[in-house]
Formats: structure tokens, sequence, C-alpha cells
């Protein structure tokens, strides 16, 4: 007789489901805990970086770092770079996704993203000095830089002045020309050859001489957003001769001392007060989020004066630092913190060299707001390269920027910026005989090139040069 076999049970479809929910109700409550302490695990992470030390890193070259007082490094990577570490100490790498790598001992990781990435090292127990090692191998894509953070679209105030637009609206008919590419190609090969970064840095030169027509042009990252430093005087200098010339503002509301400060000396104090006259606005306190959206609408207000214009990725609402008569060492209080954004990422001024050229070539050509006001500006930036009139002045605009090289009797337009980790220059420039006519702007916000005060003069000596052998 066959044994029988018992029968199989079979569970309801309601029974299933209550195992079911007996199962997932812990799971998923042990998901939300994890979750949670990895956002607060990543929160105290930051929390620890209230100042960087910045790193300028060169394909395939190691730096030994001596972990000090400030343990937080910043970097910035490109996709396909290879990042090799060795350390002894507990580190965090917060990618530019703000996801954090946990981080000990030896490692090679290959970057996914481009933009820039945070470094914590927690402070060692031991009180010996402990050093680590970083290296980025290879070159990662062509020019991988941190985007700058989006700002809210300007919005239509009720004041005349947001409604203002610059009166150009079609960009210049600058032709792509292979000697002049050649010449920043040169560029690049110096910059290079002098162990400084070509990351962050934009270049365009413009050909002014072309017979009957505009202009030649070459480039390099010409359409990169890059910080500015006190270049973003000029923009604010032509947004305010566009409010005196449409009667929004009326003419002497700064005084032309303040506007001679603002541009010859790069002072901040005039700056300040362009600003809060073009804007309608004011530095102070903090202020609540409606009164907030207000302000910072009208301080975005100069933005759209250019980007209704066609200028295509811009942002000088931030105002330059100090500013002695505010008591403001820096945007680290009231209003302007925060506009700027209390991350470790702020909101910062940005200009391309592209819009730049296109603006210095509108000024040159007497097309900037009006004729008289184009002549004016131009006044305004002509620097005098007498050593005897500007090696007296402590800011001068001339030592270690593009004119301090050039013959003393050639002419130069020019505004320049410069902090501890950038250099920025952006000048239109003549031969003694006005035959060779152009402009070069370059912004660089890398620390190796605010420590350099040759290489701008050396640049500007070859690309004059060329340009004269060219004509």
């Amino acid at each position: 007789m066959p044994k029988k076999i018992p029968e199989r049970k079979i569970h309801s479809p309601k029974r299933l489901r209550f195992y079911l929910f007996l199962y997932s109700v812990p799971t998923g409550i042990l998901s939300i805990i994890g979750l949670y302490f990895w956002i607060q695990n990543l929160g105290n992470t930051n929390s620890q970086c209230k100042t960087f030390k910045d790193l300028n890193l060169m394909p395939n070259q190691s730096q030994e770092i001596l972990i000090e007082s400030a343990n937080c490094y910043r970097f910035y990577g490109g996709v396909g770079q290879k990042l090799v570490m060795d350390t002894s100490v507990q580190s965090t790498l917060i990618q530019p996704n703000n996801r954090p790598l946990k981080l000990q001992g030896f490692l090679e990781q290959e970057l996914s993203q481009k933009g820039s990435y945070i470094l914590v090292i927690n402070p060692p127990k031991s009180k010996q000095d402990q050093t680590f090692t970083i290296e980025l191998q290879g070159q990662g894509e062509i020019n991988s830089v941190l985007s700058p953070p989006i700002l809210p679209p300007t919005s239509v105030a009720s004041s005349n002045s947001s409604k203002l637009s610059y009166n150009l609206k079609n960009p210049p008919p600058f032709k792509t020309d292979r000697k002049l590419q050649q010449i920043v190609d040169e560029i690049l090969a110096l910059i290079q050859a002098k162990g400084l970064s070509t990351h962050n840095l934009s270049i365009s030169l413009v050909n002014l001489s072309y017979p009957n027509n505009c202009c030649g042009y070459a480039s390099y990252s010409d359409d990169q957003p890059i910080f500015p430093a006190s270049v973003s005087k000029l923009f604010w200098l032509v947004a305010l001769y566009g409010q005196y010339d449409a009667g929004i503002l009326p003419e002497g509301t700064i005084s032309e001392q303040d506007i001679y400060k603002m541009i010859q000396d790069s002072d901040n104090e005039p700056a300040s007060r362009v600003v809060d006259a073009i804007t309608g606005t004011e530095s102070g306190g903090e202020l609540n989020s409606e009164e907030l959206k207000i302000w910072t609408d009208k301080r975005l207000s100069v933005n759209g004066f250019f980007e209704n214009a066609g200028y295509r990725n811009l942002n000088v609402s931030q105002k330059n630092f100090p500013i002695p008569y505010l008591n403001l060492d820096r945007p680290d209080k009231g209003r302007d913190l925060q506009i700027r954004g209390k991350g470790t990422l702020p909101i910062r001024n940005h200009l391309t060299s592209y819009d730049i050229a296109r603006l210095l070539y509108e000024i040159d050509s007497n097309q900037a707001i009006s004729k008289g006001y184009s002549l004016k500006i131009k006044d305004l930036l002509k620097r005098d390269l007498n050593p005897q009139v500007w090696k007296h002045k402590e800011y001068n605009s001339i030592e270690g920027f593009f004119a301090e090289s050039l013959p003393q009797d050639s002419y130069v337009f020019s505004k320049v910026g410069w902090t501890f980790e950038s250099r920025q220059d952006a000048a239109i420039i003549e031969s003694p005989d006005r035959r060779t006519r152009y402009i070069l702007v370059i912004l660089a916000d890398n620390p190796s090139f605010g420590d350099d005060w040759k290489i701008f003069p050396e640049i500007s000596r070859r690309v004059y040069d060329r340009m004269i052998e060219n004509q």
C-alpha cells in the first residue's frame, strides 16, 4: 500500500498579507532610523567645515599635506580622474552631490562627477604632526569645474530700474581667427610650463584691427562662469550710466570722485554706494523671508539689466569686500550673507570672459549706453604707464597685471581684479601708433595665480609681441 503523503498547508491570501505586514513594519522602521543617522552624520560632517583650505592639485602630481588646525580641504575634480589618497587618520570625502564617502588607509577612487570635492579630516588623537598624501591622476573631462549655483530668475519689480535693459540686444559679430587661436594656445602652454593650473581659467582675445569690420576672436573656456573680483565694477558703472541715461537716477547721484575711485583705485566703498543706488537696496541686518525676497529681487535687477540684452551667464549682485564704512570685512552677516547663502558653496559673483570682452568691445566702439557715456567709461579705464605715476600707489592696477610689461607709450584701458586666491584682468590695448588694437581678458580663479605677480605681465607681453607680428 503506498505511503500517504501529508497534505501541504496553503495559506489564504489574507494570512499572507498579514505575514508580509509583520515583516515589513520593523524593516521600514530600521530603514528610517538608518536614514536619520546617515543624514545626521552628513550634517555633522558639513558643520565641522567653517573654513576651507583649497588644494591646487596638478594632474599626476602627488602632494603631501600636513594636517593642521584647518581640517577641511577643498579641490576640484573632473569625471574620469582617479583620486589616490593615503592617510592614517579617518576622513570623509563629500562629493559634489553631497554624498559622503568614509576613508582611511590607501584609496583609489575614480571620480564620477565634476565639481567641488570636500575632504574632512577627523582631528587625530595624537599630538604628533600627521600628514596625508593626495593625487589626481588623469585630465578628466576638459574644463571640468564647479558650475555656480543657479540663481532665482530676476523678477519684475515695481521699480523702473528692474524694467530697464542694456541698450544693445545683439552680441557683436566676432569671427573665429586661426592666428589668434594660436596665440591663445601659446598662453595655455606658457601657463602649463610654469606649473600653473588651467582649471577655473577663462581667456578671450579680440582683434580690433580688422579693416572695415569686426572682429577676429579666439578663446579658451570663454563660456565658463568664473569669479571676477573687482571686474564686476565695470558692469556696475555701465548700469549706473544706463540709469542716468534713462532718467531713473539723476546725474550726479554718485559723485565723480567716487566713480573715479571705484574704477581707477578699485575702491570698494564707492562701489558699495553704486550697488545701493542702482538696485535701490542697502546692506544691513538680517531680513525676514518676505522682506528678503523683495530686497533680493531688487539686488538681482542688475543681473536682469544685462541678461535682457543677451548676456549669457552672469551674477554681479554681490558687493566687493571689505567695506570699511559698513564695518564689513566679509559678507558674513546680515542680508549680504543671506543673499550669498550660508552653505559650504556660497553664491558668488561670476562672469565669463566672453561677456567681459563683449562689453569692452561695445565700450570701445562707442555703443555702450551712448557715445558720450562710452567715451566717459573708456577715459575712466585709461592707465598711466609711467612708473613715476603708478609705483608709489599701493593699489595701482599696473604691477602684476597686463599693463606692467607693455611699452610705456602704449595705450591701456583696463579693469583688474585680485584676491589672495584669484587674479583677473580685462583690457583694451593699443600700440603707440594705434595700428595694433585688441582686447585681452583673463579670469583665473585659482590660488596659484593669486600668488604669482609675474605671470600676467609675461602673458601680456607675449600677446602684444605676437599681435604686432601679425599686423
